[in-house]
């Protein structure tokens, strides 16, 4: 659900043209990390995990284009996907644990003039699949859907004719459904958390005009 970035830039010392932000005008971005940790426990105190390995991996991609369909209205659509695994070895016994987060989020932008500022609002839709493999136990899985309105606005910095820095603030509202995660007592039914919370990005475009 996406996602917290480095520290939001004020940028104000250049301005979009018309010909970035009008009709038929395309953008694309794209956005990608990737992480590895390994770690080796040297003691624990109490505890029975000395001489474990420990290692992670998180992988993250998004990816989104849109068009103009007016002269500084966007119409778009960002895709995201994030990876995450934990992988515990000691003994010959070994825990892995994946998580897989898809989203994919419809918006709409509006950019104020030749300011650089602009504003929108996403509709996410999405899903995470969690997998637990342990030694000795039968595979545990877990579902859950993901919906959420987001506010954004943001201010694009050109370094060139077409290239974009976009610093961004955003302000989301999540609802997350686990599918059979709590017991009334009589039966397992599906568990619903809300969720809110800012956000601050750093990301780059390319506007494609024709």
């Amino acid at each position: 659900m996406k996602k917290i970035y480095s520290t939001f830039l004020a940028l104000s010392i250049c301005l979009l043209t018309n010909a970035q932000t009008e009709k038929g005008t395309l953008v694309l971005g794209a956005g990608s990390s990737l992480s590895n940790v390994s770690l080796a426990v040297d003691d624990v105190d109490p505890g029975t995990l000395n001489g474990s390995e420990i290692s992670s991996n998180n992988m993250d991609l998004e990816l989104s284009g849109g068009i103009f369909v007016a002269d500084n209205l966007m119409l778009g659509l960002t895709l995201s996907v994030d990876g995450e695994g934990t992988k515990t070895e000691s003994s010959g016994y070994e825990v892995n644990s994946t998580t897989t987060t898809t989203t994919i989020a419809p918006t709409i932008r509006y950019y104020f003039g030749e300011s650089g500022v602009s504003a929108g609002v996403s509709y996410a839709i999405g899903s995470v699949n969690s997998l637990q493999e342990e030694t000795g136990y039968e595979d545990y899985e877990e579902k859950q859907s993901i919906t959420g309105l987001m506010i954004n606005t943001g201010y694009s910095f050109f370094v060139s004719d077409i290239v974009a820095i976009t610093p961004s603030l955003s302000y989301a509202m999540m609802t997350s459904t686990l599918e059979d995660g709590y017991w009334n007592g009589n039966n397992y039914e599906d568990l619903e958390i809300k969720m809110s919370g800012l956000s601050l990005g750093l990301g780059i475009s390319i506007h494609f005009n024709n």
